[in-house]
């Protein structure tokens, strides 16, 4: 096709059009919470668009330890799960000497705002004063009773009739924790928050180990038949070592899911669990 004929000498240039605005770019999102960040560095950014096939798979991040009850506890290399749950955890728990009956968080917040860690084969316990102390010793006790204002003695921690207590394995995603912190993103969405035993990834759906109740999940070398959701704590919101308390925690994850979040089971064949370890569907 013939070229359209060149401008005369001394003609201004034609104009060209001028180019298209950009869309504006999306604001970037509220700073990742740890749990979120732990996510993100994970590479598998949570999705509650992805259908869900039957008994997804997913793995572990790390694993979580109280060895004493109603106390803050300590991340740990490598879980060994028995009969009785993780080894090691709640091993312990204050007694109210004049009450005749375990302190339990729910009649004493406080708790959360001390911490305990094994340390060979002993425990030590820090308290909110910035005491440390070893437990078992005299000591101890006579630091938890001044604490809280009661004759403590710390028990192995069993119920009142004699029975284990619950024992059960509590397990949850950082996808389902990353769900529930997009409906309150302002809140301190911490992994210790919510107590877990073990903290795992299933890839590409939210609450995705919700699908495992009812199923024996192969976790490590153990298997825990899952039998419950989690249910939504209030000790969630309170004030805890490193944390203010948030009452928008509890009310958010009773808003977004019904109340729950995770998945606890009891375990059925004894073995370690260890980072990076698979979990997978052994008996549905």
């Amino acid at each position: 096709p013939a070229r359209p004929p060149p401008p005369p000498a001394g003609a201004a240039p034609p104009r060209r059009a001028p180019p298209r605005p950009r869309p504006p770019r999306p604001a970037p999102p509220p700073p990742a919470t740890r749990a979120l960040a732990s996510w993100e560095a994970s590479g598998d950014p949570p999705s509650a668009r992805s259908p869900a096939p039957a008994a997804r798979s997913g793995h572990v991040i790390e694993s979580w330890r109280h060895p004493v009850a109603g106390l803050m506890g300590e991340r740990i290399e490598r879980g060994q799960l028995d009969a009785a749950g993780l080894v090691g955890d709640r091993s312990l728990a204050p007694w109210d000497v004049d009450a005749a009956r375990f302190v339990s968080v729910d009649d004493c917040p406080q708790l959360r705002m001390a911490q305990a860690r094994t340390d060979g084969d002993g425990i030590i316990a820090h308290l909110p004063d910035g005491t440390e102390v070893v437990v078992g010793a005299p000591s101890a006790e006579t630091a938890f009773s001044s604490w809280l204002g009661r004759r403590i003695e710390l028990r192995p921690a069993r119920s009142v009739d004699g029975d284990r207590s619950d024992r059960r394995v509590r397990l949850v995603s950082l996808s389902s924790i990353a769900a529930v912190a997009r409906e309150h993103p302002s809140g301190q969405w911490d992994v210790r928050r919510f107590r877990p035993h073990i903290l795992i990834v299933v890839p590409g759906v939210d609450f995705g180990e919700d699908e495992w109740v009812g199923s024996q999940m192969r976790i490590g070398s153990a298997v825990v038949e899952i039998d419950v959701p989690t249910a939504c704590s209030e000790s969630w919101g309170g004030a805890q070592v490193g944390l203010a308390a948030d009452a928008e925690i509890v009310a958010t994850v009773r808003a977004a899911h019904e109340g729950t979040l995770g998945v606890s089971g009891r375990v059925v064949e004894t073995g370690t669990v260890d980072p990076g370890d698979a979990i997978e569907l052994v008996l549905r």
